[in-house]
């Protein structure tokens, strides 16, 4: 028979389980930041020495301000003059990579002023910005967190900055720090009631909209009018007129094109296998973005996941994880979502972080640390890029 005494205690089993977690995970990361700095640091050379590798994204948008400031904004969202601009703005000139403009034309009269600017210069200008915004968006994530420990708050923080979300955002000159701040900001307007502030929180999302659908469903169902009120104001303001200025004929064009009924040219890549989503997998998998092969999927999926929302917002419409499910849901609505709209996994993890175990319960007899579960995102979601 054993001596109890000779047992080593449940406290220090669980002690030495958490630390493996722990060192699992802290490995899986750190491989992660490493394999991200040698990429990032092979493209930015790249860039400096071509103009090629590093802000395609830019590039698009550089582009599409040129274009309205230059007076062809009618033609803003024909193709064949998106890739010729591209191509005349860019370093890489032919060699750069292509992508379609596809946000509303007040995103392009946004961009007209760094269009003043040389590429080069504007480019390093936007990034320096995209990193001020990210400091700002991790200081409003902390604040959201003040009661949570801070090893699992750090955690959280650590996975975020050096998650790839955040890397291509930056790395690929993009603009989806404005549906964090969005969330963020609205969420903290909407816990003090201040329902006008709130809507104009929301109005930074504008630039890509199809992702305040969850965040516009839960506002009706709290029947919080101002915000949906001051949101539709800022939207006429600001989407309407810079619309009007292109011409009926550029906004029928961004119908066609945000619906799918333009046809991509060759030398312009939407890249759809990299797409964040169920139509990416498939496609990623087939080599075929055929609507028949993966809108089924996505349908099912989107359905699935607007019933548990739906679910959690009859329970208490007003918690914050039926407003994280709200910030989440387009993630699996859209057809069009790449990685770093992915951030918005951050935004949604730190708001029910608070109130969420310190262990996270897997199979009978074992768990996981929250914090190991938290660093364990950063290898997930860069992988999920490739």
């Amino acid at each position: 028979m054993t001596d109890s005494a000779s047992a080593p205690p449940a406290n220090g089993r669980n002690e030495s389980r958490l630390g493996l977690q722990f060192r699992v995970a802290g490995v899986f990361a750190a491989l992660t930041v490493l394999v991200t700095a040698l990429l990032l640091s092979v493209a930015v050379s790249n860039y400096v020495r071509t103009g090629d590798g590093v802000g395609g994204d830019f590039l698009t948008d550089y582009a599409a301000g040129y274009l309205v400031r230059t007076g062809d904004g009618d033609r803003l969202y024909d193709l064949n003059t998106q890739a010729a601009t591209e191509i005349a703005v860019s370093p890489a000139g032919e060699n750069a990579r292509l992508n379609p403009f596809v946000l509303p034309p007040a995103a392009a009269w946004m961009f007209a002023p760094l269009s003043l600017l040389p590429f080069r210069v504007a480019h390093i200008l936007f990034t320096a910005a995209n990193l001020v915004a990210l400091l700002g968006a991790v200081l409003l994530l902390r604040c959201e967190m003040e009661g949570v420990a801070a090893p699992v708050r750090n955690a959280l923080l650590l996975a975020f900055v050096f998650s790839m979300p955040v890397v291509t955002n930056i790395s690929w000159g993009q603009i989806d720090l404005l549906l964090v701040y969005a969330a963020l900001l609205g969420w903290r307007c909407l816990r003090s009631d201040r329902e006008v502030l709130a809507g104009a929180a929301f109005s930074l999302a504008l630039m890509k909209p199809h992702f305040l659908v969850g965040i516009l469903i839960l506002m009706v169902l709290q029947r919080r009018w101002k915000t949906l009120g001051t949101l539709a104001a800022i939207g006429g303001i600001t989407l309407v007129p810079a619309a009007l200025a292109l011409g009926n004929g550029a906004l029928t064009d961004y119908g066609r094109l945000v619906l799918g009924i333009t046809k991509m040219p060759a030398e312009i890549d939407a890249q759809p296998h990299r797409m964040a989503n169920w139509r990416g997998f498939v496609v990623s998998m087939s080599n075929r973005d055929e609507l028949l092969l993966w809108l089924p999927g996505a349908a099912l999926l989107g359905s699935l996941a607007m019933w548990l929302s739906a679910k959690e917002w009859r329970r208490d419409a007003c918690s914050p994880r039926s407003y994280a499910l709200a910030v989440t849901l387009p993630l699996l609505l859209s057809p069009h979502v790449h990685m770093q709209s992915m951030m918005l996994l951050f935004v949604a993890i730190g708001l029910v972080l608070p109130n969420a175990p310190l262990r996270i319960a897997v199979v009978r007899g074992w768990s996981l640390d929250t914090r190991a579960a938290l660093l364990f995102l950063v290898p997930v979601l860069f992988v999920g890029y490739f």
